[in-house]
């Protein structure tokens, strides 16, 4: 009986969330193209003048500071070999730089970046951003994880669905008016989540970003998709631009927000 009910609560909630609209980025939608030495992007959050970022791959995990008028970058941190750096968000005056499987996050108070406080999650991590006043956390699956930023303890989950299905995959979160930008790992797409309803209500096809991205190494052989795809979603508050990059792009595109017709 037990299963029965919950097999029919997730029809119900899978029922109310209608298929999203899609838009695809076109390159008149972009505003401007910034070149930049890749890295491998794992978070990516543009905060008073400066985007940090949160690179990946074991022995290479860094946190750095990108100039979003040069593309020039510099490393404020770099993490022990063991770690694989994963999501970025800053809360307060500190940086959250966590990791993939280690269980371990670098705390930053701002300005401050060669000591980092050391705590733990108890889990894997993805992409993480600010909403409202938690921490929110990806780990792959169609949740997100509402955290308190005190203890990292996940004080709710809200379960994703795009159309009836569970999304997938989430990963590079960032908080943009309240909705999350979330991008789905492997994908060229980012999807718009209303937290209230856990639905996708909108998604955006940047295939065409990722092919100006990528043009000049695609036809390398070794070249892996999979190394190269989109990863990076930041925005400033007070300009409405939205930074869009991927892993070892080398570029960085500015979206208007007000471009984003929905």
């Amino acid at each position: 009986m037990k299963l029965i009910l919950l097999f029919t609560l997730f029809l119900f909630s899978a029922a109310a969330c209608p298929v999203p609209e899609e838009k695809k980025i076109e390159l008149s939608d972009v505003a401007e193209s910034i070149n930049t030495p890749p890295s491998y992007t794992q978070g990516f959050i543009y905060y008073d003048g400066f985007i940090y970022e949160s690179s990946g791959i074991y022995g290479k995990s860094k946190l750095l500071r990108v100039n979003p008028k040069t593309g020039a970058k510099h490393v404020l941190n770099t993490l022990p070999k063991h770690i694989f750096g994963e999501g970025l968000a800053k809360f307060g005056d500190y940086l959250y730089q966590f990791s993939w499987k280690e269980e371990a996050v670098f705390i930053y108070k701002y300005g401050n970046w060669g000591a980092p406080k050391l705590a733990k999650y108890p889990g894997e991590a993805w992409g993480v951003t600010t909403y409202e006043n938690k921490l929110l956390l990806s780990d792959g699956t169609p949740q997100l994880h509402l955290l308190n930023p005190n203890n990292l303890q996940i004080e709710r989950s809200i379960n994703v669905l795009i159309g009836n299905q569970p999304l997938e995959d989430i990963n590079e979160l960032e908080n943009i008016s309240g909705k999350i930008w979330a991008n789905t790992w492997g994908s060229n797409f980012i999807h718009v989540i209303d937290t209230k309803t856990g639905c996708v209500h909108s998604k955006l096809d940047l295939t065409l970003l990722y092919n100006v991205a990528t043009k000049h190494v695609q036809s390398l052989p070794e070249y892996d998709p999979w190394e190269h795809v989109l990863n990076g979603i930041a925005n400033d508050t007070n300009t409405g631009d939205i930074f869009i990059t991927g892993k070892n792009w080398s570029k960085i595109f500015v979206i208007q927000i007000d471009q984003i017709n929905f």
